[in-house]
């Protein structure tokens, strides 16, 4: 097996860990918006940290397209794995906060 198959294997684990991550903090935002907010507001440095990881989202998309349409070498790929694995676990955490302060 090449490389560019564990490649292919690797961004298909990174985005089905993001897609999940992703649903339950929609849906933990969803049960109460106002109050998710809120909990978000809370504090400044909480509402900065949030605000940066949804820009920085963009900038994962364009670098995730100009990766797949260039030649890159594997340390891209480590880079961009190692970034979208870390927002995985900041919406899921965020998500975990969310659905224990609110859902039912």
């Amino acid at each position: 097996m090449s490389s560019g198959f564990y490649e292919a294997i690797a961004i298909g684990v990174v985005g089905i860990i993001i897609l999940i991550s992703m649903i339950r903090f929609v849906r933990s935002f969803y049960v109460n918006p106002q109050k998710a907010m809120q909990l978000i507001r809370l504090s400044r440095k909480a509402y900065l940290i949030f605000t940066l990881f949804l820009s920085m989202n963009f900038v994962f998309a364009v670098g995730y397209i100009l990766q797949i349409l260039s030649e890159a070498n594997n340390y891209d790929l480590v880079a961009i794995l190692i970034y979208a694995l870390g927002t995985a676990i900041f919406f899921t955490a965020l998500s975990s906060v969310i659905s224990k302060k609110y859902l039912p």
